[in-house]
């Protein structure tokens, strides 16, 4: 028996991470990327092996505006990664002005999913795997790069209590 099986993409769960930026909220900003049914990551971005056709995606937003600190929709991977244009940039919300590193790849998105209940990291992270070992003063640090991966009892958590 091969040791060496590796996750399908079905079983790979991500955590995707907006942030306000200057006066436009992270919430508006996700708002026109799933409009747009895209993402783009950035050169630096954490984990980027992950995001293949089928890998299971959550929405996080971070910063201090509207629905911040929150788990707020769900998505599924259409296909692996593709190149960025810059062409897309005015799709990928916030302007241009905004963005001194362009995305370099683009995760196509489809099943998206909005919660009915937005899902307050503060309410479910002493329950979340991700966050077991960390001191409630630091959990920051776990969600930096712009995306985190989740186990999949962490994805069925916030899953569960966006429907409530």
């Amino acid at each position: 028996m091969n040791k060496n099986i590796s996750k399908s993409a079905e079983d790979t769960f991500v955590a995707l991470v907006i942030n306000d930026i200057d006066h436009v909220s992270g919430y508006s900003i996700l708002e026109t990327r799933l409009d747009n049914e895209f993402w783009g990551l950035h050169k630096s971005t954490q984990g980027k092996k992950l995001f293949r056709r089928g890998t299971k995606i959550i929405f996080y937003v971070a910063g201090k505006k509207v629905n911040s600190k929150c788990f707020v929709a769900s998505a599924e991977c259409a296909e692996d990664l593709i190149h960025f244009p810059k062409s897309d940039i005015d799709a990928y919300g916030g302007g241009e002005h905004i963005y001194i590193n362009y995305p370099t790849e683009k995760v196509i998105l489809k099943n998206i999913n909005w919660f009915s209940s937005p899902v307050d990291i503060y309410k479910i992270m002493n329950k979340m795997d991700k966050f077991h070992h960390s001191k409630p003063q630091k959990w920051g640090i776990y969600i930096q790069g712009g995306a985190f991966s989740l186990t999949k009892e962490d994805y069925n958590l916030i899953m569960k209590k966006s429907n409530k």
